[in-house]
């Protein structure tokens, strides 16, 4: 344990043993439901983690000190890879260059823009926990009807972007990795190769070899 992690402490597991199983094979071999989906990413995804560090920056020092033992435990591949530790010195040398840990580099976990949740008030009217209130610029609005035109067109036709729309959203594939992005303005921008180093990175790191043969 660190700080506030783990955050998710009940994690999936295999349950092939249980008399009633309800996951009792391995997903990460399973084959993907042909059916269509959508998802997202907020550009400072992480935000409200790495802002414990603002409030108790005494545990930063911490943080940087212990990084290979503290770091597996807050991004959840303690149990999950062969050798921690070994993982967690290839994550520091891959988002902070090997140097020591400060609250500028912290930032290199993420990127300036939008946090967790930030998406959520957009589309329901939702009590936030952080007091934030709801759209009400036109300029909030015109992202909030952007949003909630897309979610509609999806679960309706299966296509967030019909034809007649204001712009075409590209379907993913592995080779182009077409992507829309949504600026603070509401402008929308097509795109390809999401964050391309950091997938890599991850890739062929071996965080997941226990989970992989874990049935």
């Amino acid at each position: 344990v660190f700080q506030v992690d783990p955050v998710i402490v009940f994690t999936p597991i295999c349950d092939r043993n249980a008399a009633n199983p309800f996951l009792p094979f391995n997903p990460y071999n399973a084959e993907p439901a042909p059916v269509p989906w959508i998802v997202g990413v907020n550009s400072l995804a992480d935000f409200l983690r790495t802002a414990v560090f603002v409030r108790e920056p005494e545990t930063l020092i911490e943080f940087n000190q212990k990084f290979n033992q503290v770091a597996s435990i807050s991004l959840y591949y303690d149990n999950t890879a062969r050798n921690p530790e070994e993982v967690s010195k290839e994550v520091r040398e891959f988002y902070f260059d090997g140097q020591p840990i400060t609250m500028e580099l912290l930032r290199n976990l993420s990127a300036v823009g939008s946090a967790d949740f930030d998406d959520t008030i957009y589309i329901w009217k939702i009590e936030n926990p952080f007091e934030v209130g709801e759209p009400t610029t036109s300029q909030d609005l015109n992202i909030s009807h952007l949003l909630l035109n897309l979610i509609y067109n999806f679960i309706s036709s299966g296509e967030p972007t019909p034809p007649g729309f204001d712009f075409e959203w590209p379907q993913w594939d592995n080779e182009q990795q077409n992507f829309i992005s949504f600026g603070n303005s509401g402008e929308v921008t097509v795109n390809s190769t999401f964050l391309p180093s950091r997938i890599q990175f991850w890739s062929q790191l071996h965080f997941n070899k226990e989970i992989i043969e874990c049935c």
